[in-house]
């Protein structure tokens, strides 16, 4: 079915989508229309990938992984994003870093800036800068969202919506409206690693969100994996930690990815658009997706 909605841009970021993921959002949009994609106000929701059973429990993150999916340089913030920042970055660092943390960190940014040349938050070591230390093990959590629950502060006005709304994803379409969707097999980008280490998109890559493959392997994006561990104290995840507590990530508390970003959602959306991905989902989704 021809639908008259084409991929301008990835919404609430300013890093540019190459054209080949254009072609092939608009090849996914196409295909599914009016079958798990619907639209409703002008806007495009994927039922299907909203669907995806996550649980975001960001600060045992680092008990499940590795490597954690937002210790890399976040993708260049919109301005009003970064202004919801600016006034309060001191406030941030000084409340959840120890006093010498907190002086490196300002001395970083009195040198450097907040933000580096290509709009992004400037980085030491090639980690966001707000990747701080937690604990004298190493481990590390996000300031931005640890300082928002340490003062009860609702963390989605605070927080880049460019890393917030993961696993979930948005594409600005050539009508002014956007395209909501969320990360599974069909819609992140294939990516494989070279032998050198270099990461690199695979030549057959169907994806087009920001999320990629690797995003998939997350304990936190597929229970599969989680159950596996819990029952074999094994991990097939290349960032996985097979010593996982069994406390932590429990089956019972995955949910859909829109579940999970309700809040979000509707503070972009609009209570309406939540109640039509419900209803759409309790449609397609006739049977409970933890059964």
């Amino acid at each position: 079915m021809r639908i008259n909605k084409k991929a301008k841009n990835y919404s609430f970021i300013t890093f540019p989508m190459s054209r080949i993921l254009k072609n092939n959002a608009n090849s996914y949009i196409e295909r599914n229309f009016n079958k798990t994609i619907f639209e409703y106000k002008g806007n495009l929701f994927d039922i299907k990938s909203l669907n995806r059973l996550v649980n975001l429990d960001c600060l045992n993150c680092y008990y499940a992984h590795t490597r954690l999916c937002c210790e890399g340089s976040p993708y260049p913030p919109i301005k009003e994003d970064i202004k919801e920042i600016e006034h309060i970055v001191d406030k941030i660092f000084r409340d959840t870093q120890s006093h010498e943390d907190y002086k490196q960190t300002k001395k970083h940014i009195n040198n450097i800036g907040l933000i580096n040349q290509e709009g992004s938050f400037t980085s030491n070591c090639n980690k966001c800068i707000f990747f701080i230390r937690h604990d004298s093990a190493g481990n590390h959590v996000c300031a931005i969202h640890s300082f928002a629950l340490k003062n009860n502060i609702d963390y989605t006005t605070l927080k880049p919506k460019g890393c917030m709304m993961y696993p979930i994803d948005m594409v600005d379409l050539t009508d002014g409206k956007r395209f909501i969707f969320g990360a599974d097999e069909e819609t992140v980008i294939d990516i494989i690693e070279s032998e050198d280490g270099s990461i690199n998109m695979a030549t057959d890559n169907k994806g087009f969100s920001r999320w990629n493959s690797h995003d998939l392997q997350f304990i936190c994006l597929n229970r599969k994996e989680r159950k596996l561990i819990l029952d074999t104290k094994r991990t097939q995840s290349i960032f996985g930690k097979s010593s996982l507590p069994d406390s932590m990530f429990k089956l019972k508390d995955y949910i859909p990815a829109y579940m999970q970003e309700k809040n979000l959602l509707i503070s972009l959306f609009g209570m309406d658009s939540y109640k039509f991905i419900e209803k759409k989902s309790n449609e397609i989704f006739k049977v409970k997706q933890n059964d």
